[in-house]
């Protein structure tokens, strides 16, 4: 599998590979970051009225789900997708949908906190207002900032469903 998520083992047949490790999930965020500001950079440079207020229906549609509606890394990972489109750079978003599959698995099962689902959304608005006044730095800066927010949701979850261990008596 191209993906890397699966691996095709001769006489044993197709196996799920494990999770990343915390060291892994790292570096996978890390270059998440300098891949996906470079093409948020570039979209910026491309970007059309009609693709910011694609944009814009985007982050309407996310902050318009009822609180309680379970709100999950697929409406952000859309978001993102459209904004990267934006560059025309194909090579460097299949990157990056590479390392998101690679995530999905943590982030398809967690339901974000109505306070985390605002934070996304209020990303989002600055990464279009960034994106409408040209403004790299702030773009850069807020993109950053949201990257590494999933990967702080991330962390949280995964430290919450360690099972304790208990000391020896």
């Amino acid at each position: 599998d191209r993906s890397g998520l699966v691996q095709n083992i001769p006489y044993k047949g197709v196996v799920v590979l494990p999770h990343a490790s915390p060291q892994e999930l790292d570096a996978i965020y890390q270059t998440r970051v300098v891949l996906e500001v470079a093409l948020a950079i570039e979209a910026l440079r491309k970007a059309t009225k009609k693709d910011i207020t694609s944009l814009e229906k985007h982050l309407a549609k996310m902050r318009s789900l009822p609180p309680d509606t379970p709100f999950g890394f697929h409406e952000d990972r859309q978001f993102h997708s459209q904004l990267y489109g934006i560059a025309k750079m194909p090579r460097l978003q299949i990157l990056v949908d590479t390392m998101l599959d690679h995530i999905e698995a943590f982030l398809t099962f967690h339901s974000f906190a109505p306070s985390d689902k605002e934070l996304f959304a209020e990303h989002h608005a600055i990464i279009i207002q960034a994106l409408r006044d040209k403004d790299e730095g702030t773009l850069g800066d807020t993109l950053t900032a949201n990257i590494l927010t999933g990967l702080r949701l991330i962390q949280d979850a995964v430290a919450t469903s360690r099972p304790r261990s208990r000391g020896v008596r």
